[in-house]
């Protein structure tokens, strides 16, 4: 069963959620606007059903091409929300989330995830 779990800033920041699939748990930040907290519970569940058939795929296809389609596939149930995310996102400390996941992969999954402990 999943699980969902909202949190203070301090636990996710500067991410807006995350999808554990060992734990089957969604962490969701508390102080994010309503429409936003909606369509980031969606992308995070559409998370946890893509791990499973991302298993035998490579590890850079499974973080962009599943980022991809749980925008895109989220979006079109949460149009708002996404339009909401899509702007706050663009706050430069978000920005550096990006570049360090997806560009310079300096990114620190377990030191991120102990924060949530």
């Amino acid at each position: 069963m999943i699980e969902i779990k909202y949190v203070k800033k301090e636990k996710l920041f500067p991410a807006f959620g995350l999808a554990d699939e060992k734990k089957q748990t969604v962490y969701i930040r508390k102080d994010l606007p309503k429409k936003v907290k909606d369509f980031v519970l969606n992308h995070e569940l559409y998370h946890l059903k893509d791990f499973k058939r991302l298993k035998k795929k490579n590890k850079k296809y499974k973080i962009i091409w599943g980022e991809i389609k749980a925008n895109l596939l989220t979006s079109i149930t949460h149009p708002i929300g996404f339009l909401y995310t899509v702007i706050l996102s663009l706050h430069p400390i978000r920005l550096k989330l990006y570049i360090d996941l997806y560009i310079t992969k300096k990114f620190n999954h377990e030191k991120f995830e102990k924060q949530l402990k």
